[in-house]
This record gives C-alpha cells, structure tokens and sequence, in this order.
C-alpha cells in the first residue's frame, strides 16, 4: 500500500474536527523556568493565566493596532512566545519575527529591520545589546531611523545600566529615544510579566551601597563621593490596588536570614530578597509560585531581573534547623510544635508553612526543609 493510500484510509476513518472552547482553567502549556537560580521547573499555564497577563500588560503598555512589533526571541521562550507572539496577536498589533539565529549571525540585521518596517515595539535580553555593540564596533548604520520605536524591552537577563547606556549612547543619531529603553522584570510562573514601569518614563537608576548590600543584604543609598557603587536599574512595583495593574497580585518575598532580626538593618522595603511567592490570575495552576527562576533584586518594591536587575547575594544560611522542628515531621506535628503558619503555599510537588522567621517545606506530607 503506498504512503497516499495510508493516508486516505486513515483520513477517513477521522471524524471532522470542531475547534475547542477551553475554559480559563483549562492548561494552555507548559513552561520551563529558566533555571537562573535553581533546576528549571515546568510550570503550567492555564488559559486564564494567559489572558490575565495579556491583559495586564496591555493595560500598561497600551499595545494598539497601530503598533509593530518585531523580535528575535525563540518561541520556545516566555517573551518570544506570550510577549511578542501571542500578547500582540491579541490585540493586532503588526507582527514581525526574525529567527534566532540570524539574529546571532547578524545582529545589525535586527535594528535595519526595525528601521525598514518602522517598529514601535522591540526586545532583547542583556546579552543582545552586548552582542549587537561588539559586532556594530565604530561604524554607523546607515540610513537607518529608529524613531518609531517607543518601547525596547531589555528584560529576561540581569540588566547592566552601563550597557544599556553604551547602547543608547551609540544609537541616538538613529532618532532611538532614550526613555524608549523599557527595563522589566518577568518569571515562568506568571505567564511573562510581572513589572513594568510606566511608558515614555526614562530608566530609573538607584545607586546602592556595595559592601552593605553583600554584607547585610540591605540596599542603602551609596555615598556621593562613592566610585564604585552598585547601580540598579529600576523595574517599577507590581502593584494591587493601583489601576490596573496584575489583577489584585499578591507578592510575598523571602529575606536573608538576619536582616529582619537586626534592628539595624534597615526596613523591609530596602532588604534585598527574594519572590517567594505569587499569588494572582496571571499566575501559574494554584495561582502560586515559589522560588522563582528570574528572581534578581528587589528594593523598595522596585524589582529587576528571567527578567530584570542585578542577580541576588546568596542569603546566609541557618546553621542548624530549629530544635522544635525536624526533618520528617508532618504539618500536623510542625503546627502542633509551632501554631498555625501565618500563610500556606500549596503546590503540585510541596507544601509551605511560612511563619515570622520561619519557612518550613513539605514535600509527600513530609518536612523536607527548614528555613
């Protein structure tokens, strides 16, 4: 029997299709984190997760019909594939992708383009505008003019204020605005986006305290006269009650060990640490995530890092798990030693009981961790 004769007998055997109406629970795919702090975790996102997002962003960025998008990212990628495949097709913004690798083979390709097809809308990780530099070198891109562009998000990577500078700097002939340059902070386990700051805002930058930051892992302002301080790029709050933002999102952050002991090491808002957790429509199945993979700094809500700032100190660790908790124990025996957690994080694979300076962790009922 030959290759068409298979297929006309197996054809017909197919009832029609009808297309499929999933509800907002429904999974739309799976997602791997990024594994920048830890192993990736496949994250599951439901229809509703997605278009809570897409609305979200929209509602900030104000993506209309008139935009043009262009990106290089894969598809295979939380920002190539919701931020500028399916956010844009939703609201019919002009959409146009370049491959991935012809990006890494010509990387001045990307600008031209975004010049030729007059592009309001663009992207790249750090390492793309490190990358586009080296090979532009001193020459100039002739004929092009990039003042269409109204947002270039530079997110998915630590971001380097002085790269983004260098980047500015060497296109401003090109029209490229320099309140174009777009900082965000996004993680697998909330479709994409998490913080944006508002549009047409020039990138804030806050001058920390090296040595306290790596000590304390308190972000204090650096001294005027300080040659080397450490410059965050700011990625604006995720807000719940400010219009309208992440839907009502709910952002729990987990601080080194210490910082909130100390008196004197500053008030929560200007303690470096970490997502815990997030509760929200965008997020992922359960509407929490724990130990995100883009996690980068947070100070005074302002947040960077899978997308945004500079990676996070490593938090110092206990040097011995409380005596009233152990190992093994289940959360019936933990809440019967400890009380009844201040919050529970429940996810596919674990448990968390989060008390005033505690964090314990179940996984198969067990106690698999203490903080």
């Amino acid at each position: 029997m030959s290759a068409n004769q298979t297929l006309r007998q197996f054809s017909c055997k197919v009832a029609p299709g009808a297309p499929h109406r999933p509800s907002p629970e429904d999974p739309a795919f799976i997602q791997f984190s990024s594994g920048s702090t830890s192993e990736p975790k496949g994250v599951i996102l439901t229809h509703g997760n997605l278009v809570a997002n897409t609305i979200s962003s929209t509602a900030i960025d104000r993506f209309t019909t008139d935009d043009v998008s262009l990106s290089w990212m894969p598809l295979t990628h939380d920002m190539g594939l919701i931020g500028f495949y399916l956010m844009q097709f939703a609201n019919r913004v002009h959409i146009n992708l370049m491959p991935t690798e012809l990006f890494v083979r010509r990387p001045l390709l990307w600008l031209q383009t975004a010049s030729k097809k007059r592009a309001t809308i663009t992207c790249s990780p750090n390492f793309g505008y490190r990358h586009f530099l080296k090979v532009l070198g001193d020459r100039k891109l002739e004929g092009v003019d990039l003042s269409s562009i109204r947002l270039i998000y530079n997110g998915a990577e630590p971001i380097s204020v002085e790269l983004c500078n260098e980047f500015m700097d060497a296109l401003a002939y090109t029209g490229l605005k320099r309140q174009a340059m777009y900082p965000v902070y996004g993680l697998a386990e909330n479709a994409v986006g998490l913080a944006f700051p508002p549009p047409g805002r020039p990138p804030i930058i806050d001058r920390v305290d090296r040595e306290t930051l790596g000590r304390r892992g308190v972000a204090e302002p650096a001294r005027a006269d300080d040659a080397h301080p450490l410059e965050i790029v700011a990625c604006d709050t995720c807000n719940k009650t400010d219009p309208p933002t992440y839907n009502k999102a709910n952002v729990v952050f987990q601080f080194p060990k210490g910082s909130l002991a100390n008196p004197n090491a500053g008030s929560v808002e200007d303690t470096i640490g970490q997502v815990l957790s997030i509760s929200s429509d965008d997020a992922q199945q359960g509407g929490q995530q724990q130990g995100a993979d883009q996690g980068g700094q947070q100070q005074g809500g302002q947040q960077g890092g899978d997308q945004g700032a500079q990676q996070q100190p490593a938090a110092e660790q206990p040097a011995a798990e409380p005596a009233e908790v152990k190992l093994g124990m289940t959360p019936d025996q933990v809440e019967a030693a400890l009380g009844k957690p201040d919050k529970k994080v429940t996810l596919a694979t674990k448990q968390i009981y989060i008390y005033k300076d505690m964090k314990v962790t179940f996984v198969n009922g067990k106690v698999s961790d203490v903080q």
